[in-house]
């Protein structure tokens, strides 16, 4: 599962047509792809798909690190309109930290 803002896409673009061409196929999560699932019961794809995801990647941009820290401006505020992705990175950077924290600490599947 891929989590990125805005400023990370071109880059996520790359990193899931990469997984995506090896053989056997890696499979990538991007919430924008599974639009009509996220928006009939969000939160509940959105844990679902975290739960069985092997690793989550965050793309870490200063846009991901200004977005979770709540450091965006106004421009910003389009794009959680206009892409899952971004909409959901706060709620998935929360679901990351409990994760982290259940684990006593110690991180198995965020890249």
């Amino acid at each position: 599962m891929l989590t990125f803002t805005k400023n990370g896409e071109d880059i996520s673009r790359k990193i899931y047509q990469i997984f995506r061409e090896q053989n056997p196929k890696i499979g990538v999560l991007i919430l924008q792809e599974q639009e009509k699932f996220v928006y009939s019961l969000v939160e509940e794809f959105v844990d679902d798909c975290f739960k069985q995801a092997n690793y989550i990647i965050p793309i870490l941009t200063t846009g991901y690190i200004n977005h979770i820290n709540n450091l965006t401006n106004n421009d910003d505020e389009e794009s959680l309109v206009n892409n899952l992705d971004h909409k959901y990175v706060k709620y998935l950077y929360s679901l990351m930290r409990l994760e982290y924290c259940k684990n006593n600490c110690h991180n198995n599947r965020i890249r």
